[in-house]
């Protein structure tokens, strides 16, 4: 791989803001006198001619409050230069330069109430992912392996459990005498018949897509995490850098990870007392090194004695057919 090369002379991009008292420090509008500020930054006898360049070609700026052109801030030299990322840089560059941090503006494309970089995207639209950028790279490489692995085991799953029946308790005499199951201490008035025994075995594809479950739990964790630190510029060195410097791409990109995040926490959840034998294979209780017991309950109905619809309703359910 190349190393990265030093770049001179970039020019900043204008800082456009939505009142002109917002200007930073020695880019305030001011200009000689017959002169005034046109809209690249520049001061002229005549901006006739001179399109606000805070709009980039719109007519207006299409996502917030109309914007001001400051002065023109001029050039910046940034070591290690990466094009793939050459919007953070240079805004980040510029920022440093003019002793500023880089969220005190927005970018191009956002509705900041103070002001943004006019580093204008192609086309006139607001920067955003590829998904191909190596991050998005590493989500799609995990999505398809888990999306792989679920699928496959499942299959395999039911095609090894074609053919098992479930064993009730009542058929216990018929297990192999090699393993005996342990007793099950049935109480008086418990039906021996409500008892279901399941048999379960381990399986090393099985075990694989259960433990790559808790690597994905454990990637959602990591991928918030990145996501916040990238806000503040702890990954890349640039404030949101992995988000294109776009404060709103970064905060809907965290908005949409995080729903994502409590949909998948909340299913595991709400399976997590089968999520273990899902992947393990069905097999007859005296054969599986795991043996699972269900036992039928039967529903409880709570009835208003002072009701008569609901005891009306509840003869309805449990009339018996007529054999005329």
């Amino acid at each position: 791989q190349c190393p990265l090369l030093n770049k001179q002379d970039m020019s900043c991009p204008l800082i456009c803001t939505t009142k002109p008292e917002y200007c930073p420090p020695g880019l305030e509008p001011d200009c000689p006198r017959g002169q005034s500020l046109c809209g690249d930054g520049t001061c002229q006898k005549d901006c006739s001619l001179i399109l606000n360049q805070c709009n980039c070609g719109a007519e207006t700026y299409p996502y917030g409050a109309p914007l001001y052109p400051c002065k023109a801030s001029g050039t910046v030299d940034i070591p290690s230069f990466n094009p793939s990322n050459k919007s953070a840089l240079v805004i980040d560059a510029c920022a440093r330069s003019l002793n500023l941090s880089q969220s005190d503006y927005g970018v191009w494309g956002e509705d900041n109430s103070k002001g943004v970089w006019a580093d204008c995207p192609k086309k006139g639209y607001p920067r955003n992912f590829t998904y191909t950028e190596p991050l998005w790279l590493v989500i799609w490489t995990v999505a398809a392996a888990e999306v792989f692995l679920l699928l496959t085991w499942t299959m395999f799953k039911r095609f090894a459990e074609r053919n098992v029946g479930v064993h009730i308790s009542s058929n216990r005499s018929q297990m192999s005498d090699e393993k005996k199951l342990p007793q099950v201490d049935i109480q008086e008035g418990v039906r021996e018949e409500d008892f279901q025994l399941k048999g379960y075995s381990d399986h090393v594809y099985g075990t694989l897509a259960f433990y790559s479950v808790i690597f994905v739990s454990v990637g959602w964790v990591v991928l918030l995490s990145v996501i916040t630190a990238d806000y503040y510029g702890k990954i890349t060195g640039i404030e949101k850098g992995l988000a294109k410097a776009n404060a709103s791409l970064s905060g809907y990109f965290f908005i949409i990870t995080w729903y994502l995040a409590v949909l998948w926490f909340l299913v595991n959840n709400v399976f997590r007392a089968r999520l273990r034998n899902f992947f393990r294979v069905l097999c007859l209780p005296h054969q599986g090194n795991v043996v699972q017991v269900e036992r039928r309950l039967d529903a409880t109905l709570m009835l208003d004695d002072n009701s008569a619809l609901l005891a009306l309703v509840h003869r309805w359910e449990t009339r018996k057919p007529s054999t005329g």
